[in-house]
């Protein structure tokens, strides 16, 4: 005979597929502190994909939004010098990190 053990605790999968979704990216959401370090820490490479010479005085990550795939696809949205861009950074499943992508959002 089989036993059902029921938890109100979700469980690991439960618990990750509430913050992404497979195929797909979720909704976006405030970064925290270890999204925004990741991306502070590219802000360079950002201003270089962007063609920008002069570093910027203000840049502050406001949202971002995940998407599994062989590791995890973010998209932040970050205000730098009164900009806001989309930047999409890969971290791949040995935990490094790619800038893929910077677009401008023109408001």
């Amino acid at each position: 005979q089989t036993s059902i053990r029921h938890t109100d605790r979700p469980t690991q999968a439960q618990a990750l597929s509430s913050k992404m979704m497979v195929g797909g990216f979720g909704d976006f959401r405030d970064a925290d502190d270890d999204e925004k370090k990741m991306c502070i820490a590219l802000k360079k490479d950002i201003q270089a994909m962007l063609k920008i010479e002069e570093e910027f005085k203000d840049f502050v990550v406001k949202r971002c939004k995940t998407q599994v795939v062989a590791g995890i696809n973010y998209i932040f949205e970050v205000v730098a010098d009164d900009c806001t861009y989309k930047v999409t950074i890969w971290k791949k499943l040995d935990q490094t990190h790619e800038l893929t992508s910077v677009v401008r959002v023109m408001m």
